[in-house]
């Protein structure tokens, strides 16, 4: 077993060394290269936020880790798209009915309808928005936003593919369930990716949520604010927001 002291506190969390090693080269050489914490067989990570350890905790054992905040499990049963149906026929016939059909269903949306349908494609969403525990609703999703960035940011620091991938289709996901009456949510996110030094492909996809929902943010005077005194922000939005306009 190889032992983390995690956070300030130093809280001790056990995981087996030979799963550790499997999930990246670099928690490989943690464990069992020539460093002091491999001979030692512990690690003191301080900078790292209990709840963030646990969530790779829990990816470590099942592929896989728990939404922070109290959401009712209730399973909706995902209705695919003519897209997505035909995306999935690898070993049938395609028919071109279904094709075509498809081809003129997205001639008649506008580019940004077209965006926003390939970003929700992109995070297809699991949790019915009707099954929100919405008691304290604004606290819990902006946290919950925010830690699944930290996971990213802590699994692409330590090369787990696997976790980033995991990380970043729930903070897709819980992005596409987002409502006009969560746009302080989105916005400390925002802030968060760039206030925080955070990997290019989850600033990519914050600010291309963003510039989907521009019209809907723009409402908020938090968000107006947080355009106003970030430039670079500014010019990065604008210039995703391009491939929208028709």
């Amino acid at each position: 077993m190889f032992r983390f002291l995690v956070g300030p506190n130093k809280s001790e969390f056990t995981i087996h060394s030979g799963l550790l090693a499997h999930h990246s080269a670099a928690l490989k050489a943690l464990v069992h290269g020539g460093f002091q914490e491999a001979q030692d067989g512990c690690v003191t990570w301080e900078d790292v936020e209990e709840g963030v350890f646990l969530s790779f905790w829990q990816y470590a054992y099942k592929v896989d880790y728990d939404n922070p905040g109290p959401l009712r499990q209730t399973v909706s049963k995902h209705v695919p798209t003519a897209h997505q149906e035909i995306s999935s026929r690898t070993d049938e016939t395609i028919d071109l009915e279904v094709v075509f059909a498809e081809m003129h269903r997205r001639e008649q949306l506008t580019k940004c309808q077209l965006l926003w349908e390939d970003f929700t494609e992109s995070f297809p969403s699991d949790i019915p928005k009707e099954t929100r525990n919405n008691s304290d609703g604004a606290k819990r999703q902006s946290w919950m936003l925010v830690h699944h960035a930290k996971v990213y940011i802590f699994a692409d620091r330590y090369g787990i593919d696997g976790l980033m991938d995991v990380s970043l289709q729930k903070l897709g996901r819980n992005l596409v369930d987002c409502s006009s009456s969560e746009c302080s949510d989105i916005v400390d996110l925002t802030r968060y990716c760039l206030e925080e030094l955070v990997p290019e492909r989850l600033k990519r996809m914050v600010v291309l949520y963003v510039a989907c929902k521009v019209e809907m943010l723009w409402k908020s005077d938090e968000f107006q604010e947080l355009v106003e005194s970030n430039g670079e922000f500014a010019k990065i939005l604008i210039g995703s927001m391009l491939p929208r306009l028709d």
